[in-house]
């Protein structure tokens, strides 16, 4: 009997549902949006201290928006601090990759990827610094990374990988 008869007669004695011999992954990727909260935010706005959090309420969002926003741009007309953007909790849950102060420039952090678990959210960042021939420049950053996902109430880990910017 060739190896198609067989998959069939399996499927005939399964009741010709081939979903019968398939199984479910309780793994799957989670779909997100890289978050850009204004026009003056480049990236390296972050707050001092490392940071790898869900924010999940206005307040949280509030707090962090406080440490994110003296770091920006400025517009020549400014006057006072921009306010927080406005983040639909109740749709979305902020994800927060920061790297906290670093004292050169030449520093990076990303949202990679996320997976989602039966009971948590995986979320991989890389996070690179200037590597030895890197010309860095010697102003302090705060890299920072921000990603909207569906809202969850599942708890979130990060892999954080680290790495050298190879530049020769």
């Amino acid at each position: 009997m060739t190896i198609l008869c067989l998959v069939v007669l399996a499927l005939a004695l399964a009741g010709g549902s081939p979903s019968v011999l398939a199984t479910e992954p309780d793994v799957f990727l989670v779909e997100f949006r890289s978050y850009r909260p204004s026009i003056h935010f480049f990236g390296n706005d972050g707050p001092a201290q490392p940071m790898f959090s869900v924010i999940r309420t206005e307040p949280e969002w509030k707090q962090l928006w406080s440490e994110i926003e003296p770091h920006m741009g400025q517009d020549g007309d400014k006057r006072g601090p921009y306010p927080a953007p406005f983040i639909d909790f109740r749709r979305d849950t902020l994800i927060v990759a920061a790297a906290g102060m670093k004292t050169s420039g030449g520093w990076s952090v990303a949202i990679h990827s996320m997976r989602e678990f039966p009971s948590r959210i995986l979320v991989f960042v890389i996070e690179l610094r200037p590597g030895k021939h890197c010309m860095a420049s010697s102003v302090i950053t705060h890299p920072i990374a921000l990603a909207l996902i569906p809202r969850t109430t599942k708890p979130v880990d990060f892999d954080i990988i680290r790495g050298e910017t190879a530049c020769e």
